[in-house]
């Protein structure tokens, strides 16, 4: 009971209940002779009253710490004065508690323990312990072994008291992870390491910062990156308890590692690289990976990135939205301890990833107590450490491009309630201040006196810079942020415009102004792009994608000659499409055509094919130098540009309707794309819309497969910034939005844009769990083919609004802005967008494709829907085994959610299997029923020789009965009786399977003990309609 680990040479050995009446740790292990010891149990037995009593000189702990005081005391000076008992036990219960318990001597020894030796490092400082969890959200707890030491720097100092700890789980101490749901807000539950941060540069234990701790700043600065919408930390708050003695509050959050990355943005450990500041300017330490991809990062960005072909280069690996907001967060702040330290910046290696960067110990932010004065005037924008986030970050601003887009996220965040407005700003103190108001009653009985007498308390000095971050620092810190970013260039002098109203719920009849204090000419778009075409750098954008949709038509004769090849022939009643065109009757080209012509096989070795595509942008037109076909094709070809011919394979010499390609292209290289110099037609692309026409050609007609499949290329030189071809003028005139709309703004005066301002206004309110249903969920394709997909249906009255709506387990997606849902209307997000519409067609509502590579898993998995501000709408887990239909899993249907409107989807007898395999996405395969007697109900919910049969099977009593499995509008369950009068459901665990057959039909079995002498069981079958 003394925190060691007891053994045969250690510990009491036990005769009898222990009786525990105050704070203890007790630790356990079993032994006998020739058998191997059982693992070593630890429970904490924490008594308020013990910590209100915990003294200076607490049984079984040292005197001194090496040669530093000990520090142990609850301050009797403020129990039952500043504060009541009551009231500080309270406190104590407000946060979740850790509890670590270990051998005394690792803890506090003069030479060993890692505690008194906190200003060392290295793994020999690292002690075995124990770790519990408890009083968190709905009673979790657990209990493992790890290992714990001192982690930080300045916080490693004597002076300090209460030190920073880093909690790692290793196979050498017990489990490999913490395996537990540690934060309420995230659905990662497993844990390599984690920080115990005691608070150092914002607490009450840094002599030089007591006045103005608010234990909120570096805690604030994750919740900043959080409320923008970039990648954050994962943070919450608990108490502590070393060997059942109260250590105080402290900030929980994961180490920054591989590990860390992995758990929450994907892949696997070895795929990231992760970085940071080596504690000195200038110098990189790896945490995790390697520093080349760092090393070009900054290669590429110390070219003059002024020009738009380097800029563009630089963009490879820097996403503009997710740096900058990363430094808007610092400069506002400003942040007088960083770059030069405290930053961490990770990369996923194995795919086209960008640099990500995290905020990391802000503590000296804010009025914080290197300022000699309580001003708001702090300024981190001329920051610019070489190979360090900062230089790349002004390296960048020497680009016009990347300075408007700065500009563009300022409006967005620091107007109009974003998160460094005012308003937004102290919304997000003022949340971490709630959280901890109550738990700095405890913090300030432990730790308050450390440094200050009378003690430091909630009351005092945490009040006084808390009303003077309110009343100082966030009405003023906006304004002054946005004259130090005009000073660098960062934000225009045009004024952006305003909208009234700033988007929101309106009807087709309301109508926005737009105003622009500056002057200028507004240039607005309700399309949701931007007014202001960018500059752009030379390179390839695709006109036509693999994928893209297209009409094929097999002739018959040459009555159409050349005019289909025309870009305004008809091609109405053509086969239609996506992806390429073609057919195989053997193996090697399935999955590679949309549209299937096997209609030509042995008739006419020639197939005609269309596909259109746009060029709105006129600047984009006159910029094209030059153009490439990339095709998969067998056996030839002859491609024409808006009606003129611009390339060809393995062409005949005169072709005509029912032409023969002039030599074979082999199936190997048929899959592969070939690559052809379009250039010579470049003057032939046009204005709006233009026609890839193609004759697909085999050598012979009763070939065995036919391929076209083409993506076209065109490469630009630089096109200069100016006015969107989408873009209008604003006339002063209020505008009448009849649908919802993005509604984008710019000013343009002298030549110099204004930043973006842009809001949503929709029709839709905003979905809840009580507006919208997963339908159908499609898990196991036949085949492994990239084809699943999750159907919503809108199970309302009303038009719902989906924008922001998130996957965050099962998959990942989130749905675009302005997605609408009308009353019954469905929408689909699916595996592969080509795949799927080569499946089941163009047409189907499709909101977009699967992020990240993510896919549903085969065996079952928890589906988690989110709102746009993180709460939960949906949440339910599917499974592939009973009592669960299993032909989804096992034959390729789809699971359906029989009456989404009412059936609760975490409910398994909720769902069936769909008819068909592959679902029916969009749709539905339910039957209805036309109202009769009630003869004609069991018609449409039974099957025509369906009754209740009854048979033994291994002592059980089994019923069957076969329904037709489409017929949602009834329910059909068992009822049983001892004595024909008194009915009741036969339990949901009697249904001991239902199988779904072929023939569109159920069979359900129930079980129920075998009738025994004298005792009678009757059953019978209850159809009604829902």
């Amino acid at each position: 009971m003394d925190g060691s680990e007891p053994s045969s040479s250690n510990g009491t050995l036990y005769n009898g209940p222990l009786t525990i009446n105050g704070t203890a740790t007790v630790r356990a292990v079993a032994l006998k002779l020739g058998l191997v010891s059982t693992n070593i149990d630890t429970h904490s037995y924490i008594f308020p009253s013990s910590v209100l009593a915990q003294s200076t000189t607490p049984q079984g702990f040292p005197s001194t710490w090496g040669e530093r005081a000990t520090d142990y005391e609850m301050d009797p000076d403020l129990i039952g004065t500043a504060y009541s008992r009551e009231e500080i036990i309270d406190s104590l219960r407000s946060l979740p508690s850790i509890s670590v318990v270990m051998d005394v001597d690792d803890l506090f020894d003069g030479e060993s323990g890692f505690y008194a030796n906190s200003d060392q490092s290295g793994d020999q400082w690292e002690k075995r312990c124990s770790y519990e969890f408890f009083d968190f959200p709905d009673g979790a707890q657990t209990q493992l072994n790890g290992g714990i030491r001192a982690v930080g720097r300045a916080s490693r100092s004597a002076n300090r008291g209460k030190h920073n700890l880093r909690a790692v789980f290793r196979s050498e101490y017990g489990p490999t992870k913490l395996r537990f749901p540690l934060f309420d807000d995230s659905e990662v539950t497993e844990f390599n390491s984690l920080i115990l941060r005691g608070g150092n540069g914002d607490s009450w234990l840094n002599p030089g910062v007591v006045e103005r701790a608010q234990y909120i700043r570096d805690q604030w600065h994750r919740d900043a990156q959080r409320a923008t919408g970039q990648p954050f930390q994962h943070q919450m708050y608990a108490h502590l308890y070393l060997n059942g003695l109260y250590w105080g509050m402290y900030h929980i959050f994961e180490r920054f590692e591989d590990d860390m990355l992995a758990e929450h943005f994907g892949g696997e450990e070895e795929d990231w690289d992760a970085i940071k500041d080596a504690g000195r300017a200038s110098v990189l330490e790896v945490i995790d990976g390697d520093l080349s991809a760092w090393n070009r990062t900054l290669a590429v960005t110390r070219r003059d990135l002024s020009n738009p072909r380097n800029y563009a280069n630089a963009l490879i690996f820097i996403d503009p939205d997710t740096w900058i907001d990363y430094f808007i967060t610092n400069f506002y702040s400003g942040n007088t301890d960083w770059d030069q330290s405290n930053w961490r910046a990770a990369r996923r290696r194995d795919r086209d990833a960008k640099w990500m960067l995290f905020a990391w110990d802000s503590e000296r932010t804010d009025l914080n107590a290197t300022q000699g004065t309580n001003s708001s005037t702090n300024d981190a924008t001329v920051e610019n450490t070489p190979n360090f986030p900062s230089s790349v970050h002004q390296r960048l601003t020497a680009n016009e491009e990347y300075r408007l887009r700065f500009a563009d996220r300022v409006r967005l965040h620091c107007f109009n309630g974003g998160t460094f407005t005012p308003e937004g700003a102290a919304q997000l103190w003022d949340a971490r201040a709630d959280e901890i108001y109550e738990p700095l009653i405890t913090e300030a009985v432990r730790w308050g006196d450390r440094h200050r007498f009378p003690p430091a308390r909630r009351e005092t000095f945490w009040r006084q810079m808390y009303n003077t971050m309110q009343s100082d620092f966030f009405p003023q810190r906006t304004e002054t942020l946005i004259s130090q970013l005009r000073a660098r260039g960062l934000y225009p002098s045009v004024e952006a415009p305003d909208f009234t109203p700033h988007g929101g719920l309106f009807t087709d009849q309301s109508e926005v102004t737009i105003s622009a204090s500056t002057g200028g000419t507004v240039y607005y778009t309700t399309d949701g792009s931007d007014p202001r075409r960018p500059t752009t750098a030379g390179s390839e954008s695709l006109l036509l994608p693999e994928g893209s949709p297209t009409q094929a038509f097999v002739p018959a004769d040459d009555s159409l000659a050349m005019t289909w090849t025309d870009p305004e022939f008809d091609d109405t009643g053509w086969k239609s499409g996506a992806s390429g065109v073609g057919f195989e009757l053997d193996t090697g080209f399935e999955g590679l055509f949309g549209v299937d012509l096997s209609e030509m096989h042995s008739l006419n070795s020639s197939a005609y094919a269309r596909w259109e595509f746009d060029i709105q942008d006129r600047a984009q037109l006159a910029a094209i130098t030059s153009l490439t076909l990339r095709a998969r094709y067998d056996d030839g070809f002859i491609a024409y540009l808006n009606g003129g011919e611009a390339a060809s394979a393995n062409r005949p010499t005169n072709p005509a309707w029912n032409s023969h390609a002039s030599a074979v292209h082999p199936d190997g290289s048929a899959v592969e794309l070939s690559i052809f110099n379009l250039s010579n037609s470049v003057n032939r692309l046009r204005l709006g819309t233009n026609v890839l026409a193609v004759h697909c050609m085999n050598q012979q007609s009763d070939s065995n497969d036919l391929l076209f499949v083409p993506e076209l290329v065109a490469a630009t030189g630089t096109i200069n910034a100016g006015v969107s071809p989408s873009a209008q003028v604003y006339d002063g005139l209020p505008l009448a939005l009849g649908e919802s709309t993005r509604l984008q703004a710019r000013a343009l005066r002298n030549g110099t844009w204004s930043a973006l301002t842009s809001a949503i206004f929709t029709v839709g309110i905003p979905a809840t769990s009580e507006h919208i249903a997963i339908s159908e969920v499609h898990y196991h394709p036949l085949g492994e083919s990239p084809t699943e997909f999750l159907e919503l249906i809108n199970i309302s009255g009303e038009v719902v609004d989906l924008t922001g709506l998130s996957f965050s387990n099962g998959i990942e997606f989130t749905f675009p802005e302005v997605t609408l849902l009308s009353p019954g209307e469905r929408i689909l997000v699916v595996e592969n967008i080509t795949a799927f519409e080569i499946a089941y067609g163009l047409g189907l509502p499709i909101a977009g494709s699967f992020a990240n590579g993510t896919r549903l898993s085969n065996g079952g998995e928890r589906i988690t829907l989110l709102a746009r501000d993180g709460t939960t709408i949906l949440d339910f887990r599917y499974r592939d085994s009973h009592p669960w239909p299993q032909a989804p899993d096992e034959t390729g249907q789809s699971l359906i959610l029989v009456a989404p409107g009412e059936s609760p989807p975490s409910n398994p007898l909720s769902w069936r299997a769909s008819i068909l395999p592959g679902g029916n996405p969009s749709s539905s395969d339910s039957i209805s029923f036309l109202a009769g007697d009630s003869q004609s109900i069991l018609d449409y919910a039974l099957t025509e020789d369906s009754g209740l049969h009854f048979s033994i099977v291994e002592d059980l009593s089994v019923l069957s009965f076969r329904t037709r499995s489409a017929a949602d509008d009834a329910t059909v369950w068992v009822e049983v009786s001892p004595d024909l009068r008194a009915w009741t459901d036969a339990p949901t665990e009697a249904l001991i399977s239902r199988e779904s057959g072929p023939d569109g039909t159920t069979l359900y079995r129930f079980t129920m003990p075998s009738p025994q002498r004298d005792l009678v069981r009757f059953a019978r079958l209850r159809v009604e309609l829902r």
